[in-house]
């Protein structure tokens, strides 16, 4: 399970980042692209819900490249709703990143819906069936980039992006057609536009009107898959787009499309349970064992202490600390509720946020090793010297106590000033506040 996730934290960056990626040509073996437009119904296939059944109508190759290892990414897409499903066949046959494939051979399919939610449905002898899901729209999974901002109804991208020039690719460095041995050269457009990390290159190859199976994505506006390869609306001139490239400006590294083809898979929900009902149980024994061990090990600290002032202390250090163990399990707990493996990322990344718990914590040590150097000086057995260097670590402390109480209001003012930014960058520019105090904390009293 753990493996899974990191498995799927390291390769999001492959659809997110595709501007990190960089262009090869291949020299051929790839699957083809069929242009037809066979019959589909006008209107978007509905999303299935967890238990539902999945059904793909083409399966895509995608080449992803940067300066470290290729990665070739095979994916089964619907082109009615922009489903995008990889079964446990496909996973394996994935090309680069083979560490993270590592320990996945219970995941019997992983789907993404349009609005980047992932399903990953699993299979172990300890668990049985169970389907866990990791919901989008905190920044870590994705960008708006990877779906052309189809909640926007693509109106950023057509907008802003600019036509800059023709290319033709050349031959069979995409096929056409399945059964075709020799695939033509094509031509495409390449816009460009200025995202969130910098200048953007598309290549994208116009379809015509939206009309037999592209119509639906008058209603979608997109139906892309990872890398950001796929099918766009635009609404302006009512064309859809096949997205055969995405790369950083003026270079080349990016992600590409070196195939795509009618093909149907087909996979069924039905009789995987949320993780969620997994979790509960023990959860629920957590919590009871936490509100247990909590009396117990107070009630053991405090027996030990004689001091009247460090037992006021040490409570109110342990209430802090259970209150924080609480809140996690109480964020485990919400995230089993909503069967959302998200939910436990974002309530950490929330803790994480937390300046003024940060600033309690730190500030009650503070406190309890002022008042056991206090204790001492009340020794009426220590040398002068021994009363002299306590004196300092008393001033020493103080001064502390006070540079964290700066922290506390700096972290304030910082919090306010980086709320627009994704939580993942909140947390990096809060992470580098906090070390700076902390060094600075730690050369006080040298």
């Amino acid at each position: 399970m753990i493996r899974l996730l990191v498995f799927l934290l390291v390769c999001s960056p492959l659809w997110t980042n595709a501007q990190k990626i960089e262009i090869i040509k291949p020299t051929g073996g790839f699957k083809e692209i069929d242009f037809s437009k066979p019959t589909f119904s006008a209107q978007p296939a509905p999303i299935p819900k967890a238990n539902g059944i999945y059904k793909s109508t083409h399966l895509m190759e995608v080449v992803c490249d940067d300066t470290k290892e290729s990665a070739t990414m095979l994916q089964y897409i619907n082109i009615t709703n922009g489903v995008v499903g990889i079964s446990s066949e496909l996973l394996k046959k994935w090309e680069g990143n083979k560490e993270t494939l590592e320990g996945l051979e219970h995941l019997h399919h992983w789907t993404i819906l349009p609005n980047m939610t992932q399903r990953m449905y699993i299979n172990t002898p300890e668990t049985g069936k169970i389907v866990m899901e990791m919901t989008a729209g905190d920044g870590l999974q994705t960008t708006t980039m990877a779906r052309f901002d189809a909640y926007m109804l693509g109106e950023i991208f057509w907008n802003t992006a600019k036509k800059i020039k023709t290319y033709t690719i050349p031959q069979n460095l995409v096929r056409l057609s399945e059964n075709q041995k020799k695939a033509p050269a094509f031509e495409v457009e390449i816009y460009e536009y200025t995202g969130d990390e910098g200048k953007v290159q598309v290549w994208l190859k116009d379809l015509g009107v939206a009309e037999g199976q592209y119509a639906p994505l008058k209603n979608t506006y997109a139906a892309t898959g990872l890398g950001g390869m796929g099918w766009v609306y635009n609404t302006k001139n009512k064309h859809v787009y096949l997205v055969v490239q995405v790369n950083d400006a003026p270079n080349t590294k990016g992600c590409r499309l070196v195939g795509l083809y009618p093909k149907v898979q087909v996979f069924s929900g039905a009789g995987y349970k949320p993780m969620g009902d997994m979790m509960m149980p023990t959860l629920e024994k957590n919590r009871k064992e936490l509100a247990q061990n909590y009396e117990k090990d107070l009630a053991d600290v405090l027996a030990q202490e004689d001091d009247a002032q460090m037992r006021v202390l040490l409570k109110e250090q342990a209430e802090l600390q259970h209150q924080i163990a609480q809140k996690a399990n109480d964020n485990m707990t919400n995230a089993a509720m909503l069967n959302d493996a998200s939910e436990i990322n974002r309530s950490t990344i929330g803790m994480a946020l937390d300046a003024e718990t940060n600033y309690k914590m730190t500030d009650i040590e503070l406190r309890i090793q002022l008042r056991r150097h206090q204790i001492e000086l009340e020794n009426d057995n220590i040398t002068s010297q021994e009363r002299t260097e306590i004196n300092k670590k008393i001033n020493c402390i103080n001064q502390q106590r006070q540079h964290w109480n700066n922290y506390r209001t700096d972290a304030k003012k910082l919090k306010e000033k980086i709320k627009h930014l994704e939580q993942y960058e909140q947390v990096e520019k809060m992470g580098t506040l906090m070390a700076d105090y902390q060094q600075r904390s730690m050369n006080l009293c040298r």
